[in-house]
This record gives C-alpha cells, structure tokens and sequence, in this order.
C-alpha cells in the first residue's frame, strides 16, 4: 500500500504537465508583467508575519513542554524547515527543525511540539475548509446541476473524503497525541495557540489576494481566501510534490466556476508557487551556510 501516495505523487506530476502544455504562455506572460513589483513584495513581507506568528505559536508551546528557545531563533530554523520542505520528496522540514534544536531543547520535547504545531493547523485547515465548502459548495453544485437538496451532500460528501485521507495519514500520530495533550494542555494557552494560527492563516492566505488584483480577478476576496484554503489542505494530503498539480487544477477549477479565463488561473497559480519558494530562499542561505551533517555522530 506504501506505492499508493508514490503513484499519485506521479500522476499529479502529470497533472502539471498536462495543465502546462494546454497553457498559452504568450498570454500568461502577459498577465505576468501586470504585476506590480510593490504588490508582489508587500504579499512576501505579509506572509513573514504570518510565519513569526506561526514561530510565537511554537514558542509557547516549548513553553508549555517547559523548553525555551527564542522567538528570532524559531523564525530562523522555521524558514530553514520551510527550505528543506520544499526541496526534499520526503518533506524532512520537521527534521531539520529538530537537528537545529537538538542541542538546546530535548528531542522528545521537540518532536512533541512539532506534532502539536501540525495538530493546530491541521484542526484550523479543516474548519476553514469545511467553511469553504459550505461557501462554495451552491457554486460547484449549480455547475455539475445537481438538485438544490443534494447540494449540502455534496459538499458534506467532499469534506468527509478529504477528512478521511487526512486521518489516515496521520493515523501514527494520534495514539501519540492523548498523552501529548493530556501533558501540555491548558484551555488559555490552547486557546491562544489556535487564535495565533487563525490569524497566521488569515495573513498568509489573504496576502496572495493583493496579487490577484493585478490579474483583475473578478471574484470576491472571500471566495479567492477559500479557494486557496482548500488547495492547502488538499496539499496535506500524500498525493503531491509541493501542491504542484493539485494547486493548478483546483485553481483553475474553481476560478473556471466563476468564469475567470485558463490563463489568468494559471498565472495566478504559478505566482502563488513562486513566492512560496521565495518567502524561504533566507533558510536556504541559513542552511547552506549551516548545513545538515548526516553521520551518526552529529544525529546522536
């Protein structure tokens, strides 16, 4: 069954492909010089405060598992994880958070609050996503007609399969969370820590919007913050390499339900993939600078 995520992983590989060769990119790069370069900057600087809020979240669960460890430091090592979690198959961005970590903070501790971290976005990625289904869900069911009452199915349906996958990818983890929370819990600071990553989402997801502008876009904020809520939860599950694929065709699926031309989609997609690599190039400076040693030894 392990082949199963691998096969995906190629098939939305091909997925890319096949989006990229139906792309006419002499369009495309004509959206792409609208962008204004302020408005491409003003989104990177925005989603660096959503990831300091993510770091402040990090840093008070530490503090919870009674490890310290300061917010500027947490930033650095959250931008190298970043880096290492875009070039890497695997995703080993959690572990290069650790190996950074590991002489200061006791692993276990650190492998906790790494899985706590993950829990809350997990947790908010869901109700947001559930949000926008519930929002877009008319719009999807009017397009595919199916009846007025088999709408709210409709969308319930998709949540709970996408619901399903993530549970099981994240089966290992649970047995180990009872104990995890049963040690950190506390109803103020689990309530701090899941405004922090409300508010992380807010800012991270909605800065891409300023960018959408210069597309002229014509849809609401609303349901560009929600579409893109459901590209990153669908990039949770294990059938993509960095959202590539998966990303593009959700875009251009629910952009194409309000009538927003393929290319434009796509330019706005292929923007979106850009500053993501961008808003982590300092951690590829920081790890390249630092770099991962892999013998025995150094991971003891």
């Amino acid at each position: 069954m392990k082949f199963i995520p691998y096969s995906f992983k190629i098939l939305s590989f091909f997925l890319f492909t096949y989006l990229l060769s139906k792309t006419d990119w002499e369009i495309c790069f004509n959206y792409i010089k609208k962008i204004h370069l302020i408005h491409l900057l003003t989104a990177i600087l925005i989603i660096y405060l959503g990831y300091f809020l993510k770091c402040i979240r990090w840093n008070y669960i530490l503090k919870s598992l009674d490890s310290y460890e300061r917010i500027t430091s947490l930033f650095k090592i959250f931008l190298i994880g970043g880096y290492l979690g875009i070039i890497t198959p695997g995703k080993i961005g959690d572990f290069g958070r650790i190996y950074y970590l590991k002489n200061k903070i006791n692993w276990k501790n650190l492998t906790v609050s790494l899985l706590i971290d993950r829990f809350n976005d997990f947790v908010m990625l869901i109700i947001l996503a559930a949000l926008g289904i519930i929002r877009l869900q008319s719009l999807i069911a009017d397009k595919l007609k199916l009846e007025i009452n088999n709408k709210l199915i409709f969308g319930l349906t998709f949540f709970l399969i996408v619901f399903f996958f993530l549970v099981m990818k994240f089966k290992p983890q649970f047995k180990e969370f009872y104990l995890i929370i049963k040690k950190s819990f506390s109803i103020k600071n689990n309530l701090l820590q899941m405004v922090l990553t409300l508010l992380s989402m807010l800012i991270i997801y909605s800065s891409y919007i300023i960018v959408s502008k210069d597309l002229d876009i014509s849809i609401s904020s609303v349901d560009i913050f929600f579409t893109l809520i459901i590209v990153g939860i669908l990039n949770l599950l294990p059938i993509t390499v960095l959202g590539i694929g998966v990303r593009e065709a959700t875009i251009i699926y629910f952009f194409g339900l309000h009538g927003i031309n393929y290319e434009i989609a796509m330019t706005f997609s292929l923007i979106i993939f850009a500053i993501q690599i961008i808003t982590f190039l300092p951690g590829a400076y920081w790890f390249y600078k630092n770099p991962i040693n892999f013998d025995k030894k150094s991971l003891s």
